[in-house]
């Protein structure tokens, strides 16, 4: 699911359907996309995409209701480059 390189992982339903989904950080030393992997409710993670096109050294996340709309935002801490917000659209996409 993550790589030698993954730094932590949240869970939590970023996309509203009842089952719990992850984000991982990876990077740590090394630049790496992070990942999210989306729960199929069946405990199998069929859907994992980056969460940004950008490899970052990153070292940790968060999940919170970032802009109060009743869904999971994304905070990445990472080490070189700044941290980063990602809002979620509902569905899991994150802008």
């Amino acid at each position: 699911m993550g790589t030698d390189k993954s730094a932590s992982v949240s869970a939590g339903d970023i996309d509203n359907d009842g089952d719990i989904d992850l984000v991982v950080a990876n990077g740590r030393h090394w630049p790496q996309t992070n990942k999210v992997f989306i729960n199929n409710g069946s405990g199998k993670f069929t859907v994992a995409k980056a969460l940004d096109n950008i490899e970052e050294t990153s070292y940790a996340t968060e999940l919170a209701d970032i802009d109060n709309d009743g869904d999971l935002d994304v905070i990445v801490g990472n080490d070189m480059a700044p941290n980063a917000l990602y809002l979620n659209d509902g569905a899991g996409n994150f802008l």
